[in-house]
């Protein structure tokens, strides 16, 4: 991996995680570009607040090393999504930041509500709750099936998941 990394120093000024840059979908031929000539590459934060760069890891090889090494690939220090730093976002441990043996212990926690079993018997509310949304978007003249549907059913799978009330929605 430490090889790439010296080339990958060029691929810098892309923007790979702004919402323009999948504004008309996946920015695929970038991903395959970098995957080709910089698979792992350092990239300028989105904004202020955030941090100032991150390393972008486009190649399954590589981000399986960098989550089995966790002691050197950490993302604990400064985080993966924000930067804690900033007074106007309260401050939380997502579990894509942590290390074991934390991560691991969360994430035990959480696989339980993930088992074929758990799913079993969530699948046929959420094939209750995607019928529904397709009904109601037939009964519209037109539409964005992906605005519609598409995006809508893992959102509300999630919030239900979650707990969300549907008036909090």
């Amino acid at each position: 991996m430490s090889q790439e990394t010296n080339s990958a120093l060029s691929f810098e000024t892309l923007d790979v995680i702004s919402n323009d840059a999948y504004r008309d979908g996946p920015p695929h031929e970038l991903m395959e570009l970098m995957r080709r000539e910089a698979p792992i590459a350092r990239h300028r934060g989105i904004e202020e607040g955030y941090p100032e760069w991150f390393w972008a890891i486009t190649r399954h090889v590589d981000v399986v090393e960098v989550s089995r090494k966790f002691q050197n690939y950490s993302s604990a220090a400064k985080g993966s999504l924000m930067n804690q730093e900033r007074p106007d976002l309260e401050v939380a441990r997502l579990m894509i930041d942590l290390d074991p043996p934390e991560h691991t212990r969360l994430k035990s926690l959480v696989n339980r509500g993930f088992t074929p079993k758990a799913m079993r018997m969530l699948e046929e509310h959420f094939r209750e709750v995607a019928v529904q949304l397709i009904d109601e978007a037939l009964q519209e003249s037109s539409l964005d099936f992906v605005d519609r549907v598409s995006a809508e059913l893992p959102l509300i799978a999630i919030a239900e998941l979650v707990g969300i009330p549907v008036e909090d929605r």
